[in-house]
């Protein structure tokens, strides 16, 4: 079984308009509210191939209610904590010439309602993978599952940043999923070789990853493992929706190495994903459409 676990899930408002200027009264001309989070963005990519999964986190308020009930009439399971106080965050989205966005803060979790998501950690199961997801939060929680779950068998997943990534890498995740902006801010400097990645992304291995998985955005993915090295290359197109692709990306990548235990394959479902998510609506037939067109290959 599959889960994904985000902390923080939201409402995701979105509103299109022609121009948007301060100060003054804008009307949108077209709006679309959905779920929204890392883990959420994640789950419904492994619905649409088929991968059975349960969506974990927390929820609270009338904006919570939205949340589980949108999911469950797409088909996705949700065991969410209720928190007591509070409602899901809210993010705004204002599409116009530029793309600006307003996120709400997230509700108070209880020690109690922390307990609680822990307390349903220790139901997974030898061979089931939790795919941890965006803000650590409340702070330290990811380390505290990753040591609770350790010798259990259980496949762990990280798509975190900042200083929670190297206290991550101490808990040996079996796979984490930086991007370049992610690589970049672990090394401290920016990176402008793939040598210089691929170097960060083995000191991401020596400190205890055991697979990274680096998002290149429009040049594709590289996976390390072991000693073996695996890029793609993305596809080419016009974007239609760039937001949300990574954890497309990573869903597809779960996929791929559930179908066939092959990180090869996993690589190439997980770069057809994204690029699915970024250039259509990310549908099952369109991600088989870009997987065609993919070629890993070994780097030296």
């Amino acid at each position: 079984m599959v889960y994904t676990l985000t902390c923080s899930p939201s409402v995701e408002y979105a509103a299109e308009v022609e121009e948007f200027l301060q100060g003054i009264r804008n009307c949108s001309k077209n709006e679309r509210v959905v779920p929204g989070g890392k883990g959420i963005h994640s789950a419904k990519t492994l619905r649409s191939l088929g991968v059975r999964n349960t969506i974990l986190g927390f929820s609270a308020g009338f904006t919570g209610d939205f949340l589980e009930r949108e999911l469950r009439e797409k088909g996705i399971e949700t065991a969410f904590i209720r928190l007591e106080k509070g409602f899901s965050r809210v993010m705004v989205k204002i599409l116009g010439q530029e793309e600006s966005e307003l996120i709400g803060s997230m509700p108070e979790i209880l020690p109690k309602e922390r307990d609680g998501l822990l307390v349903q950690l220790d139901r997974l199961q030898k061979g089931d993978i939790l795919i941890l997801s965006g803000d650590d939060a409340p702070d330290g929680l990811y380390e505290q599952i990753l040591k609770r779950l350790a010798g259990r068998d259980v496949f762990t997943i990280v798509d975190t940043s900042g200083e929670t990534l190297p206290r991550i890498l101490r808990q040996k995740p079996f796979l984490i999923k930086p991007n370049k902006q992610e690589l970049e801010d672990f090394a401290g400097r920016r990176l402008f070789t793939w040598q210089e990645m691929l170097r960060e992304g083995r000191r991401m291995q020596e400190l205890g990853a055991e697979n990274v998985l680096i998002s290149l955005a429009a040049e594709g993915a590289v996976l390390l493992s072991g000693k073996d090295v695996l890029c793609g290359e993305a596809p080419r197109g016009e974007a239609f929706r760039p937001a949300g692709a990574g954890d497309a990306m990573l869903a597809g990548a779960v996929a791929g190495w559930l179908r066939t235990g092959s990180l090869r394959e996993a690589l190439r479902l997980g770069i057809a994903a994204g690029s699915a998510s970024v250039f259509c609506r990310g549908q099952a037939e369109e991600i088989q459409r870009f997987y065609d067109e993919i070629v890993i290959r070994g780097m030296g």
